[in-house]
């Protein structure tokens, strides 16, 4: 597993090993942060970021809110969100 541990102690499990994700360029994307930035949408229930093998392209499964709620009206704000926050190691 890949967690994270804060200053206070506090252990975060991130993603399994098994499911990282690496670019063309064998940079490991850090794809649990452009699901955190997806779902700070204020129309997002939940996302998922999920690729078909272990390298791109990847592809967001998103839950709104609303199922009413026109997607392509936040699909700008997704999409800016997603590469405002995109981090490869």
């Amino acid at each position: 597993d890949v967690v994270t541990v804060d200053e206070a102690g506090f252990i975060e499990v991130i993603t399994n090993k098994e499911d990282l994700i690496v670019d063309n360029c064998g940079q490991l994307i850090e794809h649990w942060l452009l699901e955190k930035a997806i779902c700070s949408h204020n129309e997002v229930k939940g996302a998922q970021i999920v690729a078909l093998g272990k390298k791109p392209p990847l592809y967001a499964l998103i839950v709104l809110k609303n199922p009413q709620t026109n997607v392509d009206i936040i699909l700008t704000d997704l999409i800016a969100l997603c590469k405002n926050n995109k981090k490869m190691r």
